[in-house]
């Protein structure tokens, strides 16, 4: 959880501030034109504005794949999945109390982050 607060405080937004500059430079470079080399050929021009915005497009994929892995760095092995849950009483194992059917953990509304807390599901 630690590591997904430090994606959302920090390097999402520095993300969006990076893309964001990017882009303004794309605008304000828009007539300056300069020499681009490639692979295939030397010495072809290319607008300025093309490359930054190239580089803004790079941080909003970026940003995206970042997102799209918040998902599955937010499972939790909750119940009897996860180790010392599980009880014992009159012979018959059950998850302890507090923990199961129709409990799930609860999502602060400002982070998006599973807190550890536990509410009933309806």
């Amino acid at each position: 959880m630690a590591v997904s607060r430090s994606i959302h405080q920090s390097l999402i937004p520095a993300l969006d501030d990076l893309r964001a500059e990017l882009d303004r430079l794309a605008r304000d470079n828009d007539h300056v034109v300069k020499i681009g080399r490639t692979h295939l050929m030397d010495a072809v021009p290319v607008m300025l504005a093309q490359e930054f915005g190239g580089m803004a497009r790079s941080m909003e994929l970026a940003r995206l794949q970042v997102m799209h892995s918040l998902d599955r760095l937010m499972e939790l092995p909750l119940g009897v999945t996860a180790v010392g849950t599980v009880a014992i009483q009159d012979g018959e194992r059950s998850a302890v109390d507090g923990i199961g059917p129709g409990w799930r953990p609860r999502r602060s509304d400002v982070t998006c982050i599973a807190v550890g807390l536990f509410d009933h599901g309806g």
